[in-house]
């Protein structure tokens, strides 16, 4: 009993004592945290200074020199900051601004600047090594290559912005990292290369965005390759801190798309047949998941085969579920101003919208299938005769770069991508094989783009578009629709006769030739296609010019000739399909 006793007291004893203690520990605490950190002690330091202080603006500093590459990046950092945390940002020039300790001001240097915290990490730089420094005013970041330097920002401001607050953790203080696991010799892409399989020499330039002096997206193959090393290079980009946006197979072809924090966006696809994979930098489009929007199908979203104007064109026009019209092309006015054709684009929109005045007409997407002008002139003509009337808020396209494609109006096109960007700040999206888009309640699965073909075109396959043309699947609210454009190379058609049996056939070309007979003749082997369209003005449609006889023997009243003054409106109710002209 007394032994007890004398325990007890023994505990009682130890919790008053350290009930006295534990203030003062609080107070040592935190004079450490305020006067010289320990290395362990750094991060908390860090994010004090950041979360509780507040900073109130970033510097983001660049080399007085900087690529393309740079620019991307230093750009991105300082919008992501901003969009994130709502700190103030400012990209500087290191030549222009010297450093210099500012309350409440924070510096993020990018690659060899003449910054005293750049320096000292590139003096004894290694190769294939990515090296980082930081305190509680700066974070640099440096690597001996492009490359690895984009690597190395991406892992540090994947880490460092989180829950809409910015802080670096205490393990940049001083951190040297092997990236020898994310090089191989020949390969330029800013992202960790892919190591297995015979690497193309050529870097492809696959084409602009919005814009036409900076915009650049590359493109390498890998040959002699299988599907388990891609599949592998998928899980490689993941741990790298890359996040997966996307992934498709189709009939054993494998897609997959991956963006990093600051902007890096990449896409691969491995094609079976071919035993080759292509690797995508992506430089233009916004990553898939901000890109992308669903809506439950409605019950009047509607296709629309607009009228024709002048010789032939395609224009398309999807009524969403939730009010706005996704533009497939759009058409030719024979003119670029004061054209009625643009005039009943408009109002015929305005009317199924069910606008009031003053309210704006709500495009939710145009997708281009080749820039030749029956394809974009009634998209300029909106543009320039409506543009303070409608906001536009996506872009799909993905048009080869100059030198290789013969783009008639070429500069008109480049002026309508440059206005929307400027007017609209729309999101762009380039179009890959593979890809699989969401708006409202349609979805789009991309069959075909340029970049399948690329290295024939950049030896002279062709110089033409058209033979370039997107090739896309559409389902609109349960209709489903094939979007050829004009690409009238029969084997650009490479997967099985179910993936183009839709409900409503848009005939490519306009039908100028014989080549897609034996296609067309599949597709209607299926008995399932409903219309087959031909967007051609029967008063052109000579035996010279416009092959039509074999399709028109085929379809027969599923046949459907574009006229100057007719408007086909297709829908689906349950399983049966549904069409109406509509006279304009």
């Amino acid at each position: 009993m007394t032994i007890m006793k004398k325990t007890v007291s023994a505990l009682i004893a130890l919790l008053l004592l350290g009930a006295c203690i534990a203030p003062t520990l609080a107070s040592c605490q935190k004079q450490n945290t305020e006067g010289s950190a320990t290395t362990e002690d750094t991060a908390v330091t860090e994010q004090t200074i950041v979360e509780e202080k507040g900073i109130e603006k970033i510097y983001v500093v660049r080399p007085e020199v900087a690529s393309d590459a740079m620019m991307r990046l230093v750009n991105n950092a300082s919008k992501v900051i901003t969009e994130e945390t709502g700190i103030a940002t400012e990209v500087i020039v290191d030549l222009i601004t010297p450093y210099e300790a500012k309350e409440g001001c924070y510096y993020v240097i990018f690659g060899d600047t003449t910054y005293a915290q750049s320096k000292a990490l590139s003096g004894n730089a290694e190769d294939n090594k990515m090296y980082y420094s930081a305190s509680k005013d700066h974070v640099a970041v440096y690597a001996k290559t492009e490359q690895l330097l984009t690597i190395a920002a991406e892992q540090l401001f994947a880490q460092c912005i989180k829950d809409g607050k910015f802080g670096v953790d205490e393990k940049y203080n001083s951190l040297a990292v092997d990236g020898s696991d994310y090089v191989r010799d020949g390969w330029q892409l800013n992202f960790p290369a892919f190591k297995r399989g015979q690497l193309g020499a050529t870097v492809y330039d696959t084409g602009r965005g919005f814009d036409k002096d900076r915009d650049a997206s590359r493109l390498q193959a890998v040959a002699l390759i299988t599907a388990d090393p891609f599949r592998e290079y998928c899980a490689q980009l993941e741990a790298a801190g890359y996040t997966k946006e996307f992934e498709n197979e189709i009939e054993g072809d494998l897609f997959a798309s991956f963006s990093g924090v600051l902007g890096t966006n990449i896409y691969a696809y491995f094609t079976k047949s071919k035993f080759e994979i292509k690797i995508i930098e992506d430089n233009v489009s916004a990553p898939l998941s901000k890109f992308c929007y669903e809506l439950d199908a409605s019950s009047n979203t509607r296709l629309y085969a607009f009228k024709l104007d002048y010789k032939s064109e395609d224009c398309f026009l999807i009524h969403l579920a939730d009010n706005s019209w996704f533009i497939i092309d759009g058409g030719n006015t024979g003119s670029v101003g004061g054209s009625e054709y643009v005039r009943d684009m408009y109002n015929f929109m305005v009317e199924k919208s069910n606008l009031k005045e003053g309210e704006k007409l709500q495009i939710s997407c145009w997708y281009l299938s080749h820039a030749h002008s029956d394809h974009f002139f009634g998209m300029y003509g909106l543009v320039r005769e409506y543009g303070t009337k409608i906001e536009i808020h996506r872009v799909i396209d993905n048009t080869p770069v100059d030198g290789f494609m013969v783009c008639d109006e070429r500069g008109k096109y480049e002026s309508l991508l440059s206005k929307i960007k400027k007017d609209y700040d729309a999101m762009y999206l380039k179009a890959h094989t593979g890809m699989k888009v969401q708006i409202a309640d349609m979805s789009i699965e991309v069959l075909f783009t340029q970049e399948d073909k690329i290295a024939e075109y950049y030896t002279g396959w062709t110089t033409n578009p058209n033979n370039v043309s997107l090739i896309s699947r559409f389902d609109i609210a349960g209709l489903t629709f094939l979007g050829t454009g004009d690409n009238k190379v029969a084997e650009h058609y490479r997967y099985s006769t179910d993936k183009y049996t839709v409900d409503v056939l848009k005939i490519a070309h306009h039908y100028y030739d014989q080549t897609m007979d034996k296609f067309y003749e599949k597709l209607y082997k299926t008995g399932k296609i409903a219309y087959c369209y031909n967007p051609r003005w029967a008063s052109t449609a000579t035996a010279a010019n416009n092959y039509q006889a074999p399709t028109l023997a085929l379809f027969g009243s599923k046949y459907l000739q574009g006229y100057d003054n007719v408007i086909y409106e297709f829908y689906k109710v349950g399983s049966f399909v549904r069409m109406s002209q509509i006279s304009c």
